[in-house]
């Protein structure tokens, strides 16, 4: 595993507190954005309402491991070759589409790709096929619903059960 995946990982299930879950929000801001918000974007849909906080929210997502990269960066797709991480949060993918080229795709990393659709992306499907590691946007909802499930109950997610559901 990658050192930046690694990181990620730790922080999601180590650091993450319900003060730091904004996933719904950043997803959000990325989605209306095309994937190029920026990192004061993302702090400011945060706060929406308070103003005073900005600061505070801007080093939170600073802080985040990774680098977030919009379409209108340059250097985006040399990037992508060598990232830990490529996570796609556009909604590209829902109609066959491809959100990139495949020799863009990361040579060692692993993939996440929000969109959920049966049998996987065209993302999905050319990554599994390339060896790459991936995380489809079914794997992701429910990771998201079990940790929910866990914060608010205060008991283990019935995993099993969740993913019955979201396969029927």
């Amino acid at each position: 595993m990658t050192s930046g995946f690694k990181q990620l990982r730790n922080f999601i299930q180590k650091q993450m507190r319900m003060s730091h879950i904004y996933q719904p929000v950043m997803l959000r801001e990325l989605l209306k954005s095309r994937g190029g918000a920026s990192i004061r974007n993302i702090a400011a849909a945060f706060l929406s309402q308070d103003e005073s906080q900005l600061e505070y929210y801007e080093q939170i997502t600073k802080d985040m491991p990774g680098k977030v990269l919009g379409w209108d960066d340059p250097g985006w797709m040399k990037r992508a070759r060598s990232a830990d991480l490529l996570l796609n949060a556009t909604p590209l993918g829902r109609r066959e589409e491809m959100p990139l080229r495949p020799n863009a795709l990361p040579q060692e990393g692993a993939v996440i790709d929000l969109v959920y659709v049966r049998g996987g992306t065209p993302l999905v499907r050319k990554a599994r096929s390339l060896g790459i590691r991936v995380a489809d946007g079914w794997t992701v909802l429910l990771a998201q619903g079990a940790r929910s499930f866990e914060t608010w109950t205060g008991k283990p997610a019935p995993l099993e059960a969740m993913r019955q559901t979201l396969a029927s």
